[in-house]
């Protein structure tokens, strides 16, 4: 596993008004061939921090990109995507309708991958990621959540 020792590339970082930074950090996941960390650091304006992430390969199979979402040590929930070189875009679409923007790093070369991340809001979970493709493709998929409300 990896330690706060070992050396992580920050590929990203954002400020959200509500004073919450945050950074995307990589490094290598040796539990597998050609794995990947990717951690989001986050430290609230009261300077509670978390760290959570995703470890594994850098891509599933033909997956776009690898997702992963959460809340941890009363931080605010984050939304953390690792993705192709030619995504464009990506947008979070949640439980109650809204849609925002998720920030993306360029990409980077020695990785072949872009990283992404934005802030959730606690009474508005996740459901779905939108990303679209530089030749114009749109793919959808759904965001996993453990505290997702019930449905009507």
């Amino acid at each position: 596993m990896q330690t706060e020792d070992e050396p992580l590339q920050v590929v990203l970082q954002g400020h959200e008004p509500d004073g919450t930074t945050w950074s995307v950090l990589v490094g290598p996941d040796p539990t597998c061939d050609d794995g990947l960390f990717t951690f989001v650091r986050r430290t609230a304006a009261d300077g509670r921090s978390a760290r959570s992430g995703m470890g594994g390969p850098r891509l599933h199979g033909d997956d776009v990109v690898n997702i992963w979402a959460g809340k941890s040590d009363g931080t605010r929930p984050f939304i953390l995507v690792r993705g192709v070189p030619s995504i464009v875009d990506a947008t979070v679409l949640t439980h109650g309708g809204k849609s925002f923007q998720v920030a993306l790093s360029p990409e980077i070369e020695e990785l072949g991958l872009r990283f992404g991340a934005a802030a959730l809001d606690d009474d508005d979970p996740p459901e779905a990621l939108s990303v679209r493709l530089a030749d114009g493709r749109v793919v959808v998929g759904r965001v996993p959540w453990s505290r997702r409300p019930a449905g009507p």
